[in-house]
């Protein structure tokens, strides 16, 4: 993060200084994974950065979302706003590569859009994903949890994301995720670095650790409630005896 460059985020709470990130700058392309409930604050987040970079650049927004009426409202009448369609995704990355030489950027925004999504769909989506850094393509994609997400797909999904934001998500998700985004590399985020097959088995084998390391996280969580399902019955009872004997007195 940097302090006087970027969009703003937030407020410091502790300096009072404003939080500006520069996606533009990043490593890996900028993209960003949002997680949140609903009514965390997901939509809330990408209209604040949609605003900021069509008031502040000359870059270019196409959103994909579940209710684009939400988006359309706000931005419509505005030239580089865009809502998205199925089966364009080639043709912003073209316009992505036209712009890049230009010294601008496409930010591509998905809000709860996954829904329902096909095998093919998905494989679409990922493709797309791939080739958005090369062309110069920012991604966003906003969910409410991983549930959304068919079990093979994930580890194809957090490869894309080389930075991400999470809200109100429940700690076990959280701490999957920034697993699984700690485990990227350099290497690992550009096509051209490894071979194929090299590729393949060093995804293979961090979505096994996933595998380990989620259950291990749920394990946990089931002690911890058992713990406190005893201590609760624990309180419990020695309240019902404290009752007892101050009703004998």
């Amino acid at each position: 993060m940097e302090v006087n460059r970027g969009f703003i985020y937030g407020k410091n709470q502790e300096t009072g200084e404003m939080i500006r990130l520069d996606r533009r700058s990043m490593a890996g392309g900028g993209h960003m994974l949002v997680l949140g409930q609903a009514g965390s604050g997901k939509s809330v987040f990408m209209k604040n950065e949609i605003s900021q970079v069509l008031a502040q650049s000359n870059d270019t927004i196409y959103v994909f979302a579940e209710n684009p009426s939400e988006y359309e409202k706000h931005f419509v009448m505005l030239l580089n706003f865009h809502c998205g369609e199925q089966g364009c995704y080639e043709a912003i990355l073209e316009e992505g590569k036209v712009l890049l030489s230009q010294g601008k950027r496409i930010w591509v925004y998905f809000d709860n859009y996954f829904n329902d999504f096909t095998s093919d769909e998905w494989e679409e989506f990922l493709s797309f994903g791939r080739k958005a850094r090369k062309a110069g393509v920012i991604l966003t994609v906003a969910m409410q949890n991983l549930s959304q997400i068919p079990d093979e797909i994930l580890p194809h999904l957090f490869s894309l994301f080389e930075c991400n934001q999470i809200f109100d998500v429940d700690p076990i998700t959280q701490k999957l995720v920034k697993f699984y985004c700690d485990e990227l590399s350099e290497q690992d985020l550009d096509d051209s670095a490894v071979a194929p097959e090299e590729d393949f088995a060093k995804e293979m084998n961090r979505w096994e650790r996933y595998l380990e390391l989620q259950e291990q996280l749920e394990k946990e969580a089931r002690n911890r409630h058992l713990m406190i399902a005893a201590l609760a019955t624990g309180i419990c009872g020695a309240a019902v005896m404290v009752w007892k004997i101050l009703k004998k007195k």
